[in-house]
């Protein structure tokens, strides 16, 4: 009896875990569906490509609207223990014209990659609309720092405020771009169109015309570059790094 009653232990405790497995997996399948069809259907809305994929995997959706290139999909993100990932949905918009020179604005999850880049470096911001969790890294602070309106500071701060999401802006003298990530598989067209519309109705008030970035890159010209700190060593640290590096005679990383 004792016997008989192990065994059917370890078969409740099997069959539940079956059934959390199995929830669970029912539980992605739908979401999974239930994307496709919004993401379909706002495709078709806006007259876009969309790519289906295979029949487990995530949709994805290419096209433009009002003339800003506009992507979707799915990616993957490393968690911090190196052995699982996220799912996150990203949506990416291509600005029609480039802006100035270089430069980055991110929230904090998007650090990593904008000093990756190795060519951008902070600059602080002076408004009250932007919120001090968030950098904004340039190449060339007299390029971008007359670009740099109170208007475009107030937009790039509300683009980033996006709810629920990871937002990069980044842009140079050839291309400008808004990608936001966030863990929402985005089940609802009507809030995808919304998300993007708005997105784009902030881009229309950073772009700039011929003539005022000719007159933002003369102006450049006319004013010396400050020195910045590189983005992930302190002022202080960086100087006391090369003085150890002069007296030991190595060469700089």
């Amino acid at each position: 009896h004792v016997g008989e009653i192990v065994l059917s232990i370890w078969f409740l405790l099997w069959f539940v875990l079956a059934a959390i497995i199995l929830g669970a997996s029912g539980w992605s399948t739908v979401i999974l569906f239930r994307q496709k069809k919004a993401w379909e259907g706002f495709a078709n809305k806006n007259k876009m490509a969309y790519i289906k994929g295979r029949v487990m995997a995530p949709p994805a959706v290419e096209g433009y609207i009002d003339g800003y290139k506009i992507s979707l999909f799915t990616a993957q993100r490393q968690m911090p223990d190196a052995r699982s990932h996220r799912y996150l949905s990203v949506v990416e918009i291509t600005l029609p014209d480039p802006l100035i020179d270089g430069g980055a604005a991110g929230t904090p999850e998007m650090f990593a990659f904008i000093e990756s880049l190795g060519t951008l470096r902070p600059i602080e911001i002076a408004s009250d609309k932007w919120n001090k969790e968030d950098r904004f890294f340039v190449r060339h602070k007299a390029a971008v720092e007359n670009y740099l309106t109170p208007e475009r500071i107030e937009t790039v701060a509300r683009i980033l405020k996006t709810k629920n999401a990871d937002v990069l802006f980044i842009f140079d003298g050839q291309t400008a771009v808004i990608r936001l990530e966030t863990s929402d598989p985005i089940l609802d067209e009507n809030k995808m169109d919304k998300i993007i519309r708005r997105l784009i109705a902030d881009a229309e008030k950073l772009k700039i015309g011929e003539e005022e970035r000719a007159a933002l890159l003369k102006k450049s010209e006319d004013v010396p570059d400050e020195e910045v700190p590189a983005a992930n060593v302190p002022a202080q640290e960086q100087d006391e790094g090369e003085t150890e590096e002069a007296a030991e005679e190595k060469p700089s990383s």
